[in-house]
């Protein structure tokens, strides 16, 4: 597995698509994660299953770990699971990279 982070429009998803075009990727984690959360379901049980049955997918997503810590209870958790959903996938994904301005870091 591999995980792209970075910030909202920075070109996470057109980096990945040139840079592993073989791979099935997993676009947009972090807005998917939100949807799944507010309509009151388990998004870490539910990512754990694909990423089981796509062991060598490319996970995208946005970092939400650099901002002010929300106000609203709702943004709070899901900021917090969000981060330690990222976490797992970051220490299983066997290459991590950061995308800023179009530019990767590797980072794993």
């Amino acid at each position: 597995m591999i995980l792209i982070l970075g910030g909202f429009a920075q070109g996470k998803s057109e980096y990945a698509r040139k840079k592993y075009p073989d791979r099935y990727i997993l676009d947009d984690y972090a807005q998917s994660f939100r949807e799944k959360l507010a309509a009151g379901e388990e998004p870490e049980k539910e990512f754990e299953e694909i990423l089981r049955k796509e062991p060598e997918c490319v996970v995208i997503s946005d970092e939400v770990s650099s901002g002010v810590i929300p106000m609203d209870e709702f943004e709070r958790e899901y900021r917090e699971r969000l981060g330690r959903s990222l976490v797992k996938i970051a220490a299983e994904a066997e290459h991590v990279e950061r995308i800023f301005a179009g530019i990767a870091v590797t980072l794993k």
